[in-house]
């Protein structure tokens, strides 16, 4: 939704960097389930991001892993770095702007409440998202409030499935 709004030409790809943004967390609770329970009660009762809790934990995040699953499956650096920097959309040296999509589409769903993330905080939106998608705090705005017709026609495909 948003690649659209800011006419990235890729649209596809960011919705596919979305969807593997958090894919870390899979490798943690599959491989390391009981340190990865350690590190969700850790973020929730201490009010503070997962990735934090995973580092202190981990030692990484599942950021960092996810993105060293995603170098091993020859995805494209694009994916990658958006994988592994979506929280600091700045760091990405290759496409900053798809790292920011997936940046602000985070920001979106933690801010609507929509899944579990495995803490209880939404991060603030990066100042190199802003920048580097050119959107002030009024386009954001507007955007958050598009998104809730978007969830509700997820919420309404998952009921189909479901049935």
């Amino acid at each position: 939704m948003v690649s659209r709004r800011i006419n990235y030409p890729l649209p596809e790809e960011c919705l596919i960097a979305g969807i593997l943004h958090g894919i870390g967390k899979l490798i943690f609770d599959q491989y390391l389930h009981t340190l990865f329970v350690q590190a969700v009660k850790k973020a929730k009762k201490e009010k503070k991001l997962l990735h934090h809790a995973e580092r202190e934990i981990f030692g990484t995040d599942h950021c960092r892993v996810g993105a060293m699953l995603a170098e091993k499956w020859r995805l494209p650096l694009q994916l990658v770095e958006a994988i592994n920097y979506y929280p600091h959309p700045g760091l990405a040296n290759f496409n900053p702007t798809l790292a920011s999509l997936v940046h602000i589409g985070n920001y979106i769903s933690r801010k609507k409440r929509y899944g579990d993330p495995g803490d209880l905080v939404v991060p603030k939106v990066s100042e190199d998202a802003k920048k580097i998608l050119k959107i002030g705090q009024t386009e954001l705005d507007q955007i958050l409030r598009a998104a809730q017709p978007e969830l509700d026609k997820v919420e309404d495909l998952i009921d189909k499935l479901q049935q």
